[in-house]
């Protein structure tokens, strides 16, 4: 990310003066905008209006107040930038070159514009310090949109993720542009995990759990394994419409493997915990253990061996001397 490549400041003045940015009100507009939601609350329409119609005025007008204060603060901070004489990069060569530009930025209450001072020289990235401070991404959309639409990505398909993002929040985002922030936003998660710490204390006595599990996920023929893949072309080509029977497959699934790895603590349940139901006896019975940093992941790429086998890594990475016990739960194949 050339935003953040490394930089020195060098002698230099603001952007502008500093004592004119302190006489005026730098969110002057978002004061503005927070009287205009106040006024529509108080004239005569708004008073005959039901709780519903309140909270959607409220929630409409009031993002673009949260907006507002969001573009005068990086206004404030693009205002008292100081202009230096030369920014030096990571490589060590010398910015000298400087010039004014600004980029937009589209944030969960929707769209700013951010100013800032750009550094290049010939044959080399231009540098913003600006950016870096802000840790802006290189793409038109913030790290909080990109949060939410992988949030919803997990639960939904990209088309209601597009609605969603659109109803719920000021970006409205074409739904390729939400398959591309989903994807961006998966690209670390395996090396963040692999230098991920254990987050709650573990005891010697604690279980080591290991659990993995498949699930059948329709796809496009194209992208099914190959032998299902055959499997569906032989199905087309008898042309049979006659309806699944019990224990068919149509197909059209590729299985993705799920796997878990968590701390337990040790816990006896007796033959009567299972078998007896009854209130009186679940309030006699301890309250099981929670799972501990626990991590769920799954692939519908890679086959279940490989996933598998990163559970396994993964258990070695906590106990790596194999000192603990370890518990490993499946069923199926």
């Amino acid at each position: 990310n050339r935003f953040h490549t490394s930089y020195v400041h060098m002698e230099g003045t603001p952007m502008v003066q500093t004592a004119k940015v302190a006489e005026e009100n730098p969110f002057a507009q978002s004061y503005s905008a927070l009287d205009a939601v106040v006024g529509k609350l108080t004239d005569r329409k708004a008073l005959s209006m039901t709780h519903a119609d309140l909270e959607e005025l409220v929630e409409r007008e009031g993002r673009e107040v949260l907006r507002q204060l969001l573009q005068d603060h990086v206004s404030l901070r693009s205002a008292t930038e100081p202009r230096l004489k030369a920014v030096e990069g990571s490589d060590g060569v010398d910015r000298t070159h400087v010039r004014s530009r600004g980029r937009p930025l589209v944030t969960v209450f929707g769209t700013v514009s951010i100013g800032r001072w750009v550094y290049s020289a010939r044959n080399h990235d231009s540098l913003m310090p600006l950016d870096a401070q802000l840790n802006l991404p290189v793409e038109l959309h913030s790290h909080g949109v990109r949060r939410r639409a992988a949030e919803e990505a997990a639960k939904m398909s990209f088309d209601e993720v597009v609605r969603s993002l659109s109803a719920n929040t000021g970006a409205d985002i074409a739904k390729r542009q939400v398959e591309e922030l989903v994807r961006r936003a998966a690209v670390d998660f395996d090396d963040f995990y692999l230098k991920a710490v254990v987050a709650m204390p573990v005891m010697p006595e604690d279980i080591l759990v290991i659990t993995v599990d498949g699930k059948g996920i329709v796809v496009r023929k194209e992208d099914l394994r190959p032998a299902t893949r055959k499997a569906a072309d032989r199905q087309e080509s008898k042309k049979t419409k006659k309806r699944l029977g019990r224990g068919e497959k149509s197909n059209r699934k590729r299985m993705a493997e799920v796997a878990a790895v968590y701390d337990l603590e040790p816990y006896v349940r007796t033959p009567n915990d299972v078998v007896e139901e009854t209130p009186e006896a679940k309030e006699l019975r301890a309250a099981a253990p929670r799972a501990k940093n626990k991590r769920v992941w799954a692939s519908v790429e890679d086959d279940a061996a490989d996933v598998i086998n990163d559970a396994f890594e993964e258990a070695l990475r906590r106990d790596p001397e194999a000192k603990r016990r370890w518990v490993v739960l499946l069923d199926g194949n």
